[in-house]
């Protein structure tokens, strides 16, 4: 990753190009990188070590589907850059817009990305976080000597150390095939090898068969005459299952082994074929990794399970479904962060996040927390309040239990809820 010095180096060209400009556009391009888009240029920045990077680009990229992206667009999309900088001089870019700071931390091995307000309340995160920011206690950035770099030499330098390690990556697929294939081989040859006996097993098998007479229950082995070598030969028998049992299960495994005498040679000579390619290619100094991604942590490409409401030092959330309300209460939400429900009726989780809550923001939540629930078609109920560290879970997804609440009573607001739904 960038080390401290080479960040600061990055910022003087950082603040020409993108400085008093309107953010046209906010996306994430792939699980770990996002891009700033501003009239004629780009910021890049990625999260995932050992790549971990900021840097101007003039690639082009294509959007990678993100519920996070998206409510950062809706808080920061032409809005103005007024300065760059990195916080505390530590390894943590901040990049100011009007009345707002989108922070990223670039030292730890799961950075997190926040956007908060003037006075760094927390309004979007892409990992659960607290409702303030503060700087993280780390140790200090180690600064090496005084360095200079461009965004192009940034660029190249990670481009080339991405493309090793998806080759590094690719190789490592390679000789994990090559293993269970080879664990393959084993299996069929040794399956083949005992197949081949199949004429041993009918043989006894047939001999039992006309030599049921000497045969009672309870005897673990019998004695018969092999015609062929015209002598005795003794066959174990199993004392607790009847013989006619045991009969039909050694033909079904005779048929069985004949099978496999006819089909392995053909699964055998496939497997070698595939092995032989998969070295081949390991062997290949240059091996064509189709245009895949770096190796980069995967990430689900799922809808959000919330709904999210934006105001002015608050955020309300409101779940969707029930895992969306599982998601809502016992992951992105905090333990002193407001918690709403209608009662006794089904309906969305909604969570406040604010550092105060004034009582429009609650008449707000209320009514999302009526209009979200069965209780809307009577247009009143009752919505319990309470904070998330007094809500805990039950073994059905969505369905909670509360230890300290209070409740209160609302009336459905049609033109309020436009108001609040037309401005989402």
């Amino acid at each position: 990753m960038l080390n401290c010095s080479e960040m600061l180096s990055l910022l003087p060209e950082m603040k020409k190009g993108i400085l008093d400009k309107n953010l046209i556009r906010f996306m994430q391009i792939n699980p770990t990188s996002y891009v700033f888009v501003f009239s004629n240029i780009q910021l890049l920045l990625c999260v995932q070590k050992p790549f971990s990077r900021f840097h101007l680009t003039n690639k082009k990229y294509k959007p990678y589907s993100s519920a996070f992206a998206d409510q950062v667009n809706k808080l920061l999309r032409e809005r103005v850059c007024v300065e760059v900088f990195l916080l505390s001089e530590d390894r943590i870019l901040c990049v100011k817009f009007e009345k707002y700071f989108f922070i990223a931390e670039l030292m730890y091995h799961h950075p997190i990305l926040v956007v908060t307000d003037s006075l760094f309340a927390i309004m979007l995160s892409n990992k659960p976080t607290s409702s303030h920011y503060k700087k993280p206690l780390a140790k200090p950035a180690i600064h090496h000597a005084a360095t200079f770099v461009t965004s192009k030499e940034i660029e190249e330098r990670y481009q080339l150390l991405e493309k090793q390690a998806l080759l590094a990556s690719h190789r490592r697929k390679i000789s994990s095939q090559l293993t269970k294939l080879e664990g393959q081989l084993q299996k069929y040859q040794e399956g083949y090898h005992q197949a081949t006996n199949w004429q041993v097993l009918q043989n006894e098998t047939e001999l039992l068969k006309s030599h049921l007479q000497q045969i009672t229950p309870g005897m673990k082995s019998v004695q018969v005459m092999n015609w062929e070598s015209q002598s005795f030969l003794e066959i174990a028998l199993d004392p607790k299952v009847p013989i006619q049992k045991q009969l039909q299960t050694r033909f079904k495994e005779v048929r069985k082994m004949r099978k496999r005498v006819d089909l392995y040679p053909s699964f055998i000579e496939e497997i070698h074929q595939k092995m032989h390619t998969l070295r081949k290619e390991l062997s290949n100094p240059n091996i064509e990794t189709s245009h895949q991604k770096p190796p980069l942590k995967k990430e689900r490409n799922r809808a959000c399970g919330f709904h999210t409401f934006i105001g002015k030092g608050y955020t309300i959330l409101v779940g969707k479904n029930a895992k969306g309300n599982e998601e809502l209460t016992f992951t992105i939400a905090k333990g002193n962060d407001t918690w709403l429900h209608v009662t006794p009726m089904a309906g969305s989780h909604v969570v406040i996040k604010a550092n105060l809550i004034n009582e429009d923001i609650l008449q707000e939540a209320m009514q999302l927390a009526l209009y979200f629930s069965q209780a809307r078609k009577q247009n009143q109920a009752e919505v319990l309040i309470t904070e998330i560290k007094y809500v805990s879970r039950t073994k059905t997804t969505g369905k909670v239990l509360v230890s300290k609440h209070r409740v209160r009573k609302v009336q459905l607001d049609l033109n309020k809820i436009r108001e609040v739904l037309k401005e989402k």
